[in-house]
């Protein structure tokens, strides 16, 4: 990895975010407070050196904090990535650092789930960050043969109600943009996605439901784009946009994204779901799925020998 500092503050900042995504799982981290393992890491220091920091991680014997923190230097690293604030000398080299990183946290901390996603993949939420109303979320998207098999290809496409950007990881991406106008006698209409409490909404888990507006629309088409591994495809808020995996290997390939929410990138107030105007709603269930770390074992044999 390229040597990148991170300061005492980016951090904090990191970790409370890291911290807030846990908890939006349903399972309060109450024996963690990121000033506490932020003293603990740096002392008296305003800065490491990344490469320091795991080094110094890797030795902790609590296993939560030590997993927090991986993810934390994970976090770091992707957002530090989507900035530009530092570049990989060797992408290859660092997909694989930062990965062992991440895979490390989940196999200490079994108890975070990665969650059944409506748009073909895996999902698991890492970093969540609210300020003044606005907010930034960073995913990882897994995708493979069998989360194809949850796909709706009716729903495919979908707007964002804020800027989004995603970074490949592993593999190649189909990213297609779509011009949307309203039609008197559309065969597709647009969807608002509801649940059954704000807390639900909140934490966006458990059962949604996709509820026809009856607002009849027209959709054709503008662009398709490959994307592959190690670029970045970003989503205007607003516009509509369908993502795809492109396998290489049909028995054991894997896609991997990391998407990014970014409210200060630009916002409108709703996001919208396409669909045929003859359905009036369409229930969505995001559970944990059942194989996590058998997933997560396959990914770090990819990462290993593929």
């Amino acid at each position: 990895m390229e040597k990148a500092i991170i300061t005492r503050g980016e951090f904090l900042e990191i970790i409370n975010g890291v911290l807030a995504s846990m908890e939006n799982t349903g399972r309060p981290i109450t024996s963690l407070f990121p000033s506490d393992v932020t003293k603990y890491y740096f002392g008296k220091r305003t800065e490491f050196s990344l490469d320091k920091l795991i080094s110094v991680i890797e030795n902790d014997d609590l296993n939560l904090r030590k997993s927090v923190s991986f993810k934390v230097v994970f976090v770091f690293s992707i957002l530090s990535h989507f900035r530009g604030n530092f570049s990989f000398s060797n992408y290859r080299f660092s997909r694989h650092i930062l990965w062992s990183l991440l895979y490390a946290s989940l196999i200490l901390d079994e108890q975070t789930e990665i969650y059944v996603g409506s748009q073909g993949f895996y999902d698991l939420t890492l970093y969540r960050y609210f300020q003044n109303g606005k907010f930034k979320v960073l995913r990882v998207h897994f995708w493979d043969k069998s989360s194809q098999n949850i796909l709706d290809q009716r729903f495919k496409i979908h707007s964002h109600i804020c800027y989004a950007r995603s970074l490949v990881f592993k593999g190649e991406i189909e990213n297609s943009l779509y011009t949307v106008k309203n039609a008197k006698n559309g065969e597709l209409s647009l969807f608002k996605l509801k649940w059954r409490s704000p807390r639900e909404k909140k934490m966006a888990i458990r059962t949604s439901y996709l509820v026809n507006t009856n607002q009849p629309v027209s959709c054709i088409k503008d662009s398709s784009e490959s994307i592959s591994q190690g670029n970045i495809y970003d989503v205007k808020e607003g516009s509509y946009h369908s993502s795809q995996p492109i396998f290489h290997d049909e028995n054991g390939d894997m896609v991997i994204t990391l998407f990014l929410f970014d409210y200060s990138l630009g916002s409108v107030e709703e996001g919208f779901i396409l669909g045929p105007s003859g359905e009036k709603t369409s229930e969505t269930k995001r559970s944990p799925i059942k194989n996590r770390n058998a997933l997560l074992d396959r990914v770090d044999t990819i990462f290993k020998y593929g």
